[in-house]
C-alpha cells in the first residue's frame, strides 16, 4: 500500500533513471521519486517489487506521451504553439477553448425546443400505449409540454439554461412552491430525454432548487372532511362522490386511480390498485379498515366504473356545496395528503404507509405528512 513520504531519512539510490527508486531505512522502505522540473511527488513502498511496478508504469506512460508528441507534424506543432501563445493572453488554456467551441457546435446543431417537445411527447405517447404510463399522466405531461413550448419553443435546447429555467418558474409565481417544484421535475424529465438524444451534455434542471416550506403541504380538518363527505351524501351524484371522497380521505388513493377504478376491486378486506391506473406503475393493495367500509358499503357494487365520464361539472358543483371558490380553493390533493396523516398517527409506522400509499418513506414526510393530534386522528376515524 502506498504512503506519502513525510521525512527524508539517509537514502540509497537504487535506480538512476527516472523516476528513481531510493531504498530508505536499511530496505524497510522503497521510495519512487516522480517529481520532474519541481513538479510531482514521491510515493514509498513497502516492497522493492511495488516500487518498481510503480516506476515502470510512469516511465511507460511519460514514453507514450513522447511518442504522441513525436507523431505531431510540424505544422500542427506551430498551430498548436501559437493557439496557446494567443489563450495565454485572456488567460484561457487550450481545453477550454476546445470545450467552449464544442459548446457553440452543439448549439448550432440542436433542435429547437418546439421540435424536441414534439419528439419527447411521441416518446411519451408510446410508453402510454405499452402501459408503461397512465392516460392522465400522459393528459398531464401534454398539458404541461404544450406551454413550454409556447413560451420557449423558438430557442435552441441548448439555450435553455439554468437562467432561462428559473425565469420560466419565476412566470408562475400564482402558483404554489409546491407546484413549481413538480414543474421543474417535469421539465427535468424532458431534459433527460434531450440528453438520452445527444442535444444535450448535461441537465441544467440539477442547478435549480425550488425551496418548498414545510407548511406549504396542507392538509383538510376533521370539520372540513365532514362537511365535504355530508355534502357528497345529499348530492344527485352521491352514487359517485361519496366513492370517491371515501376512497381518497380513508384509504389515500390517488386521484386518477380512483377515476380508473373498476368496483371488482373493491373488496371486503382490501382495495387492489393495478398498475396502468397508478403514478409508480406497480400493483399494490390497501387495507379495507372500518370507517371506509361504513362509507363505501350503501354504493358497492359486484362491478362497473367507480367513476363515471362527464364529472367535471358535478365535481365543481360539490366543491360550491362545501363552501369552495376562487377565493377558498380546495386543497391540491387535499384528500390523500389528510389520509396521509391520519394513517401516520394511527399506526406510528411511517414505512407501512408509504407501502400503503406506493411512494418513498422519505416522499411521505416531505411531501405528505401534517403532523395530527391525538384526539383530531380519533374524531377523523370516527365520522359516520
Amino acid at each position: 500500500m502506498a504512503v506519502i513520504l513525510r521525512k527524508s531519512p539517509q537514502t540509497k539510490l537504487l535506480r538512476k533513471t527516472w523516476p528513481r527508486i531510493y531504498s530508505l531505512n536499511g530496505g524497510g522502505t522503497f521510495m519512487v521519486d516522480l517529481r520532474r522540473r519541481g513538479a510531482g511527488s514521491r510515493r514509498c513502498f513497502k516492497t522493492l517489487a511495488e516500487a518498481k511496478t510503480q516506476a515502470d508504469a510512469a516511465a511507460t506512460e511519460r514514453d507514450d506521451h513522447g511518442v504522441t508528441m513525436l507523431n505531431v507534424s510540424p505544422k500542427d506543432r506551430m498551430l498548436m504553439l501559437d493557439a496557446m501563445e494567443r489563450l495565454r493572453s485572456v488567460n484561457a488554456t487550450v481545453n477550454q477553448a476546445v470545450d467552449f467551441y464544442l459548446q457553440h457546435l452543439e448549439a448550432q446543431e440542436s433542435p429547437t425546443i418546439s421540435a424536441a417537445v414534439a419528439d419527447y411527447m411521441i416518446a411519451r405517447e408510446l410508453d402510454m400505449k405499452r402501459g408503461d404510463l397512465a392516460r392522465t399522466s400522459f393528459n398531464g405531461i401534454r398539458r404541461f409540454m404544450d406551454r413550454v413550448g409556447a413560451t420557449l419553443g423558438e430557442l435552441r435546447v441548448t439555450n435553455l439554461d439554468e437562467h432561462t429555467i428559473r425565469q420560466f418558474l419565476d412566470s408562475h409565481q400564482h402558483c404554489s412552491a409546491r407546484t413549481r417544484d413538480n414543474l421543474l421535475r417535469m421539465l427535468s424529465r424532458f431534459l433527460t430525454h434531450c440528453r438520452m438524444r445527444r442535444w444535450v451534455t448535461v441537465n441544467p434542471c440539477s442547478l435549480v432548487k425550488v425551496k418548498v416550506p414545510r407548511t406549504d403541504v396542507k392538509i383538510l380538518s376533521v370539520d372540513e372532511c365532514e362537511m365535504l363527505l355530508r355534502c357528497a351524501e345529499t348530492s344527485k351524484h352521491s352514487e359517485v362522490w361519496v366513492p370517491y371522497v371515501s376512497l381518497g380521505l380513508f384509504l389515500g388513493c390517488r386521484p386518477y386511480e380512483v377515476l380508473g377504478m373498476d368496483w371488482s376491486q373493491v373488496n371486503d378486506d382490501h382495495v387492489e390498485i393495478l398498475p396502468h391506473t397508478t403514478k409508480v406503475r406497480d400493483r399494490r393493495f390497501v387495507p379495507m379498515n372500518e370507517t371506509a367500509a361504513v362509507w363505501l358499503k350503501p354504493y358497492r357494487r359486484p362491478s362497473g366504473r367507480v367513476v363515471g365520464r362527464n364529472r367535471r361539472k358535478q365535481w365543481d358543483s360539490l366543491m360550491r356545496s362545501s363552501g369552495y371558490n376562487s377565493a377558498r380553493p380546495f386543497i391540491v390533493d387535499g384528500l390523500r395528503h389528510t389520509a396521509a396523516s391520519m394513517f401516520i398517527q394511527r399506526t406510528q409506522n411511517r414505512a407501512l404507509v408509504s407501502e400503503w400509499l406506493g411512494t418513498s418513506p422519505e416522499i411521505l414526510r416531505r411531501h405528505y405528512r401534517v403532523p395530527v393530534s391525538a384526539a383530531d386522528c380519533e374524531r377523523f376515524w370516527a365520522i359516520r
